[in-house]
């Protein structure tokens, strides 16, 4: 029996495939990298790009669109074209000495916003459920599954 009991949701979460945005953004600071190198300034080439937390997923909702990581974290209000949804991206990896170093970022290399059509376009696998989706270790994941799981089943009411 776990400290943390997680409540019975039947909400269920679309898996995104950001692949397609990863290659982009790294193609975006490859260039920029080159630019500044192009110019004399010392930047170092990245090979590898990630997404923050993995993996994100979306769910819909008679109120609109919600995305989350596995960390049970995302806008805590449905993502419209207004208010889209910010992915940051990392940089995983860099060029020493013509070959791919890993490396650990802290900080976000750059960010991607998202709309609701372009989420849906990037939902490409098998729904699976909410407490599956958002990762399971202590307190905190803890209370951001049950946030996420009361404002989504709040948000699948159907109003009169």
């Amino acid at each position: 029996m776990s400290r943390y009991e997680r409540t019975p949701t039947a909400v269920e979460v679309v898996p995104l495939d950001l692949s397609e945005i990863e290659a982009d953004a790294l193609a975006w600071l490859r260039d920029r990298a080159a630019a500044d190198q192009k110019h004399g300034v010392k930047a170092e080439m990245p090979t590898a790009v990630r997404a923050g937390f993995k993996p994100w997923g979306i769910v819909e909702t008679p109120r609109g669109l919600y995305a989350l990581c596995n960390e049970g974290v995302g806008p805590d209000h449905p993502v419209t074209d207004e208010q889209k949804c910010q992915i940051d991206l990392y940089v995983d990896g860099i060029e020493s000495d013509g070959s791919g170093t890993q490396m650990l970022s802290i900080f976000p290399a750059c960010s991607v916003s998202l709309g609701p059509d372009r989420l849906r376009e990037l939902a490409t696998g098998e729904p699976h459920n909410l407490s599956e989706h958002i990762r399971e270790f202590g307190q905190r994941l803890y209370a951001n599954y049950e946030g996420w799981r009361r404002r989504l089943e709040s948000a699948m009411e159907v109003t009169a």
